[in-house]
């Protein structure tokens, strides 16, 4: 279930001059010493690998593996809701810094009649028509996630809608 896959992973990630610096050897050599261990592994052949040629390294590092058992729908529908709520607090922050950003430019605009400031004020015009642009084209992603995040939460958490598979009643 792991050859190919850890291999790729390892060869990816190992041959890399920042992944060989952390272990303190040319990259070079960790390649090398890939090639050697086979084109194809299983996870406890590369357990061997990485205690051999790695002792210092923990596996779940060196080949990115996640061990833990699969999430349960269940699981990742909170997980989306606590994601989804982090967000939204961002796009608040967002939308402050837009309103302080128009709140600006109506200043600047008032006081560049004599164009002194027009080069500074140009980029305040830039920076709040991106600002806009980008806040709210996010806020109306947002509200479709978050509906969409929502009905799942009440569908699944709410309703006790289970991630087993159904068998076919024909």
């Amino acid at each position: 279930m792991y050859k190919n896959l850890i291999h790729e992973m390892a060869v990816k990630k190992f041959v890399t001059e920042d992944f060989a610096g952390r272990l303190g050897i040319p990259a070079s050599e960790v390649s090398n010493k890939i090639k050697r261990s086979g084109s194809e592994f299983t996870f406890g052949e590369a357990l061997k690998i990485q205690k051999t040629f790695f002792p210092k390294s923990d596996v779940k590092y060196l080949f990115h593996i996640d061990t833990a058992p699969e999430k349960t729908v269940r699981t990742m529908v909170h997980d989306l809701d606590g994601s989804l709520g982090s967000i939204d607090l961002k796009v608040e922050a967002l939308n402050d810094i837009k309103k302080e950003m128009q709140f600006l430019r109506e200043d600047m605009d008032a006081a560049s009649v004599d164009m002194e400031f027009g080069d500074f004020h140009r980029k305040i015009r830039m920076l709040d028509d991106l600002i806009h642009y980008a806040v709210t084209g996010l806020t109306a992603h947002y509200k479709t996630t978050d509906k969409i995040a929502t009905s799942l939460f009440s569908k699944i958490v709410k309703e006790g809608v289970s991630n087993e598979k159904e068998t076919d009643k024909s």
